[in-house]
């Protein structure tokens, strides 16, 4: 049996003053919003260079390094990440292996005191 993954997500402010750059390496999903300023993003594979403003949110590519600098004295990034979270466990269905038939199946029982 395939045990399923739910997705949470985590994010983060990240404030970058004038000079200085932003490294990070995307994950599916992954997106970056300008909540303060206006940025340069460039993203590893992707030869455009992307300025997004307070307002904006690019959706970033899986598995990618991304540079991000500040075009202005601050700026003030949310950054969103999924993270794959096991379900709870009382949510699955037990594995074939544990299934009380094959659990018998597997069981060497001793015969009873007394039998012959």
């Amino acid at each position: 049996m395939r045990k399923t993954l739910q997705a949470t997500t985590t994010t983060r402010v990240v404030d970058i003053v004038c000079g200085q750059m932003f490294c990070l390496k995307s994950v599916a999903g992954s997106r970056v919003e300008v909540v303060f300023g206006e940025v340069w993003l460039t993203e590893e594979g992707d030869s455009r260079d992307h300025f997004p403003r307070a307002g904006d949110e690019i959706s970033l590519g899986s598995q990618r390094q991304i540079l991000i600098e500040s075009l202005g004295p601050i700026a003030s990034l949310l950054i969103s990440e999924p993270v794959a979270a096991p379900v709870p466990r009382q949510w699955l269905a037990l594995p074939d292996a544990l299934t009380p038939t094959a659990a018998t199946r597997s069981l060497q029982l001793a015969p009873a005191v007394g039998a012959a």
